[in-house]
């Protein structure tokens, strides 16, 4: 699991995330379920800015109600744009080599360990 999780890192999509958009979609795609104690990884290379502040504030609600929790790794920036207001733990790792820690063994073993 951890080999396909540093594999994913390591590929490179250039997609300019909207980070707003982002959000929205996945706020949309939770809200409609009955989620509890939920689990969600934002995968992005920083290249954006959470700029809507009520789409936070209801991020912030969602992860209240449900007990849910957003991590976020942030791989090739120094920035987080905003998405440290909406996460409960935010990486940055830059895309040097890493060190131990810089390196993304905490969040493979946060998701490891489920």
């Amino acid at each position: 699991m951890a080999q396909n999780l540093l594999d994913m890192v390591c590929r490179q999509f250039e997609g300019g995330t909207d980070f707003n958009s982002a959000l929205r979609v996945g706020l949309e795609t939770v809200s409609g379920k009955q989620w509890r104690g939920a689990d969600i990884l934002f995968f992005t290379d920083g290249m954006s800015n959470v700029s809507d502040q009520d789409l936070v504030g209801e991020w912030t609600d969602f992860k209240k109600r449900t007990q849910s929790k957003i991590y976020t790794l942030i791989v090739g920036s120094d920035t987080a744009g905003g998405l440290e207001k909406v996460s409960d733990h935010t990486w940055l790792l830059s895309a040097g080599t890493w060190d131990v820690e810089g390196s993304p063994s905490n969040i493979i073993k946060l998701i490891a360990n489920g």
